[in-house]
């Protein structure tokens, strides 16, 4: 679990790390989001659970339209892919961009 908890807190030193449940970790950011992993005994990784507060403060109609949206089919991840065929770090992720899918009505 200290080795898990390490690996995170040099990963994403802006987030707070802690023991969640007995094979459990959360990661919290000071923005309200948070992430909790969950560890086996052969120290393999899943998450278990999400908290996006930007997500949420996007209201609940835009949620629901977002959600309903989604092909549980298609997987997104290729859309974030950078061009050297890598995935963006969370900082590189979360860069504000000119553009894109959002809209303001």
């Amino acid at each position: 679990m200290k080795k898990v908890i390490k690996k995170y807190q040099d990963k994403y030193p802006k987030s707070i790390i802690s023991k969640y449940q007995d094979n459990s970790i959360k990661i919290m950011w000071p923005f309200g989001s948070f992430i909790i992993i969950e560890i086996d005994k052969e120290g393999n990784e899943k998450l278990k659970l999400t908290y996006d507060k930007g997500l949420i403060n996007i209201g609940l109609e835009n949620i629901l339209n977002h959600f309903n949206a989604q092909n549980e089919q298609t997987d997104i991840t290729e859309q974030f892919r950078k061009a050297d065929g890598t995935m963006p770090t969370v900082d590189e992720f979360n860069k504000p961009k000119i553009g894109g899918d959002i809209k303001i009505n």
